[in-house]
């Protein structure tokens, strides 16, 4: 554990626990929504107020889905014997072309190639330069293992500069309270 020692203002390292909660009591900011305020959270109520509203939305797509296949596979060929049984020969006909546009139709939207969406494109066009830099990089590993240590050491640079920023920050706010 790692705490900011209110006496000293210094970085405390410690894996016993009697000296976190004897620093804690001691601690001049008993307020514990302010110490943790950039962890994001939710109460027990936010998230069963989500789960109900959730079910209630799936609820009703389900709902409409089976009466959805209800009409298609019971009523439709239900009329359809009913026109065949009793009706003249060219309502028959009729049900008989509309039976088989509508199979078309369903068999089409089924086996279409579907559109690719925005995300799908973005994705394809990060993997097509993943795999031209891999290209490149084989190409010339030592260009490649020279542009990789010079990202990692920025990158390391720039991480701490944010660890000693953010540091930096928490002690001068505790330091004015």
């Amino acid at each position: 554990m790692a705490w900011i020692s209110h006496d000293e203002r210094k970085v405390v390292f410690s894996f016993d626990s009697s000296q976190f909660n004897t620093a804690c009591e001691n601690s001049p900011t008993q307020n514990w929504k302010v110490v943790f305020s950039d962890i994001p959270y939710r109460t027990r109520g936010e998230v069963r107020e989500q789960v109900d509203k959730e079910w209630r939305r799936r609820g009703i797509f389900y709902r409409l889905i089976k009466t959805h296949w209800f009409f298609k596979a019971s009523v439709v060929p239900i009329g359809y014997i009913i026109f065949e049984f009793l009706g003249p020969e060219w309502v028959s006909i009729l049900a008989l072309i509309y039976a088989i546009w509508r199979s078309i139709t369903d068999g089409y939207r089924v086996w279409r190639p579907k559109p690719k969406t925005n995300k799908q494109v973005e994705k394809d066009e990060i993997e097509r330069k993943k795999e031209h830099y891999f290209y490149h990089c084989e190409l010339n590993p030592e260009g490649f293992n020279k542009l990789r240590n010079e990202n990692f050491g920025r990158s390391i640079k720039e991480d701490n500069q944010a660890r000693i920023a953010k540091i930096k920050e928490k002690h001068i706010s505790t330091k004015r309270d």
